[in-house]
């Protein structure tokens, strides 16, 4: 398998056992499933879901997780993200940010801290694109792709502040059973172990 090249398909196997050929078709299905597959469900009540979860943050952790962020946590997370990283549809990873810091951080601090304060991300910062890699030599159905999200490098700051910030509530929030998504927690270990 060709790692970097265009995969082109010959044809699309779809759920229904349809099998679709042509171009047009093809992207059709690709857009129609993905669309589907990122869209939210209206027929879920959250509230239903919500009364079954007991409270565990407190008012403490409730204020630590709303405050905004500082200039320093902002700067920390541009550097903790890989500067090689592949870059969202902008074009620019974390190398871009790092080198011209001296330039671009009050804008970046402020996208950041926006966001905290609830403000909308402009439509062309936050936007992604999903790129499909084959799983397999001659892929046929959505199955066969593993989809990633490219997302613009803005967009990766920002979910790092808010992820380095729930990480000091992980230990109260995630139970014995999820260890293995806790920071210097080996899954294997616990595999074993069991």
């Amino acid at each position: 398998m060709q790692y970097g090249a265009l995969i082109k398909m010959g044809l699309l196997v779809l759920m229904d056992t349809m099998v679709v050929t042509s171009n047009e078709g093809i992207g059709e299905a690709v857009i129609s499933f993905f669309s589907h597959l990122y869209s939210l469900d209206p027929n879920i009540e959250a509230d239903e879901i919500l009364q079954h979860i007991p409270k565990i943050v407190s008012n403490e952790d409730n204020y630590m997780l709303m405050k905004l962020p500082e200039s320093e946590e902002i700067k920390n997370a541009v550097w903790g993200l890989n500067q090689n990283g592949a870059p969202g549809p902008d074009g620019y990873n974390g190398k871009f940010f790092r080198k011209c810091w001296d330039i671009v951080d009050q804008d970046m601090i402020s996208a950041v801290q926006e966001f905290f304060l609830g403000i909308s991300i402009p439509q062309g910062i936050s936007s992604s694109l999903v790129t499909l890699i084959p799983k397999v030599d001659n892929p046929s159905t959505f199955g066969d792709f593993r989809p990633i999200c490219l997302s613009n490098f803005v967009s990766k700051v920002c979910t790092k502040v808010l992820a380095d910030t729930l990480s000091l509530i992980f230990p109260k929030i995630i139970s014995a059973e999820q260890i293995g998504f806790m920071k210097n927690k080996d899954m294997v270990e616990h595999i074993l172990i069991a």
